[in-house]
């Protein structure tokens, strides 16, 4: 058996730096820590449940085992699940559903939901078991849907098939453009992503003030019915997190809503063209307060680049995308010795991240593994998701997935800088 101490090397034997990741099997190879897995990842099922909580005339069906329905009410009578308490019903399956298919009683299941009372939208939620035996559930959305004249949206939530809660998200988000009605265009922009509703002082609200526009749909947001009809009239999309690219995708085919990608981003001058490309999307001249943000976070930069130079970090999870904001740390100075991460998608970004440094890539999340990692690595910052009593005893500054929820613009670089800023004046107290 390992002694403890050869646990780091012996977990580095088995994962790959990112040179290694094929241009093929990249998916694949990106390997995690250990088999075992600690606190691993969230089912689908739970990004479904976070974002239909904030639609309270939905009726949320879930469909599946035991284990399924019962972890879905644990989290629908969760104070911070709100109303989804009186709005998620369950429809448990045995093994002779399994055998002879789920369809039958899912059918007696929403029949007895309109005898208690008529819904005005329902959220049919398929789960794993479902999706393996192939019920034909869109037949059964369409039959349902003649019969009761109500939407049905289908969502399914197979965890074999998805990396962590996050599809379980974007899937719902998608599910409503069903509900939305092409209408004549008015000057109202939506919010699509995990970054709505937006903060009141974000300098994006005053840029959309400033140009005139009333802010229409934020969603994932508390929204009504009506509110998701009324998408259509949008003359812009603005979507602020990868969650929302679908729905705006599937906007502008059918409803002939154009959309812009403003995600959460730390470099600034990339944050500088999202704004210059969202201007000119509103048919507006750049505000003031754009180029005084920039410059703003330019002399933060300058104050903290030279002091970063060499710092050896482990990133984890943050409201970033892994590869912006990696390859932006890296042009600081910094050297990336290990990178989590749930999937690699860009190719380009990877070959510009490799001029820099060819860091370990594995798999989010294993905090528990982490452990080992620290002492083999010895890195002296960790950005992300961690446990801090574990970094502390390790001596390893944290920043813990940049704090606050309004990442958007300059206001996530501003923040991410001056965390760094913290750093190095730790490390100036240290010596």
């Amino acid at each position: 058996m390992l002694q403890k101490k050869n646990y780091g090397a012996d977990i580095l034997h088995n994962i790959r730096r990112l040179s290694e990741v094929s241009e093929v099997n990249e998916q694949r190879d990106i390997k995690p820590l250990m088999a075992t897995s600690f606190p691993g990842t969230h089912c689908p099922l739970m990004g479904v449940l976070m974002t239909v909580r904030q639609l309270p005339e939905a009726v949320t069906v879930i469909v599946g085992t035991d284990e399924c329905t019962y972890y879905s009410k644990l989290l629908a009578n969760m104070k911070i699940f709100g109303s989804l308490k009186e709005s998620c019903v369950s429809v448990v399956i045995d093994d002779y559903d399994v055998t002879f298919g789920t369809i039958k009683k899912t059918k007696k299941a929403v029949a007895e939901i309109f005898e208690a009372g008529a819904p005005k939208c329902i959220v049919l939620v398929t789960t794993c078991v479902l999706e393996i035996i192939g019920d034909d559930y869109d037949a059964l959305v369409d039959e349902l849907e003649e019969r009761y004249h109500v939407p049905i949206l289908l969502v399914r939530t197979e965890h074999f098939q998805c990396r962590d809660h996050l599809p379980g998200i974007e899937r719902t988000l998608t599910a409503t453009v069903k509900l939305m009605r092409k209408m004549p265009t008015e000057n109202v922009v939506n919010i699509l992503g995990n970054g709505a509703p937006l903060q009141k002082n974000s300098v994006l609200l005053q840029l959309l003030e400033q140009a005139g526009v009333q802010l229409g749909l934020q969603l994932p947001g508390k929204c009504s019915l009506q509110d998701l009809a009324l998408a259509g009239r949008a003359k812009l999309n603005i979507v602020v997190d990868e969650l929302g690219l679908e729905l705006a995708k599937q906007m502008q085919e059918k409803l002939a809503v154009p959309y812009v990608y403003f995600p959460p981003m730390c470099n600034p001058h990339k944050v500088l063209q999202a704004y210059q490309e969202l201007a000119a999307a509103l048919e507006m001249e750049l505000p003031q307060i754009v180029t005084e943000s920039l410059e703003e976070c330019l002399a933060l930069q300058q104050q903290v680049q030279d002091k970063l130079q060499g710092i050896g970090y482990i990133y984890g999870n943050s409201p970033y995308n892994c590869w912006e904001l990696n390859t932006y740390l890296a042009g600081l100075g910094l050297q990336p010795m290990m990178i989590q991460m749930s999937t690699l998608k860009n190719k380009e970004a990877k070959k510009e991240l490799l001029q820099y440094a060819d860091p370990y890539v594995c798999k989010s999340a294993n905090l528990a593994a982490m452990e080992f990692v620290y002492d083999k690595l010895k890195p002296q910052l960790y950005i992300g998701r961690s446990f801090t009593d574990s970094l502390e005893r390790k001596g390893i500054f944290g920043i813990d997935s940049m704090p606050g929820q309004d990442v958007l613009g300059f206001a996530g670089c501003f923040g991410l800088l001056k965390r760094l800023l913290d750093f190095t004046q730790t490390q100036i107290e240290e010596k």
